[in-house]
């Protein structure tokens, strides 16, 4: 998960944007979001995201990113504005889950087309308010064992959880699942 201030200057960093992105929170606190994992290639679409934000709305689709080293990947984005009482941004919280599997990658596309932020309608397979729940700690970053810990549960129920929320949703790993349920707006994040 990553925050950002109305101008796009990092704000939060937490450890999975570090894993995802390579560059450490205290590397990315204080920089503009763009130079830390926008590519060339995908400065337009960048634009066309700030300013959806910029009006209040909500942005979520596939983007092209990169990483500290330079390494391209495709990633599902969800980007939702801060708003305050009055109703002016104040910051924009993001979360961005690698598309490793080109398949997977191209599923993705054709659920929300193209890279547009309408979301798809499409349901699973009901899942449960827990699976749910675990989803959408995972898709937050937390680890198995954050997740047991937070929620009261040991880590076997939570892998429990984990891998029938995936039997479900038809998906081979985690990250696969939470990109699902994202898409299938089964969670919120």
């Amino acid at each position: 998960m990553i925050a950002t201030d109305p101008d796009g200057v990092v704000t939060t960093w937490n450890s999975r944007a570090e894993v995802l992105y390579g560059w450490t929170r205290e590397e990315a606190i204080g920089r503009h979001i763009g130079e830390l994992t926008v590519p060339d290639s995908s400065r337009r679409t960048a634009e066309d995201i700030m300013a959806a934000i910029q009006r209040g709305e909500p942005w979520e689709g596939t983007f092209r990113l990169r990483r500290k080293d330079g390494s391209l990947f495709t990633a599902y984005v969800k980007d939702s504005p801060i708003l305050d009482g009055a109703d002016r941004l104040v910051g924009v919280v993001g979360v961005s889950i690698e598309i490793g599997d080109p398949d997977l990658a191209q599923a993705v596309r054709s659920l929300i087309g193209d890279g547009n932020h309408s979301g798809s309608q499409r349901r699973t397979r009901n899942l449960s308010p827990r699976e749910r729940e675990v989803l959408a700690l995972l898709a937050r970053g937390l680890t198995g064992e954050q997740i047991a810990e937070r929620l009261v549960l040991s880590p076997e129920t939570v892998r429990t959880h984990i891998r029938n929320a995936r039997e479900k949703l038809g998906a081979s790993t985690r990250v696969e699942a939470v990109t699902m349920a994202l898409i299938a707006r089964e969670i919120q994040v």
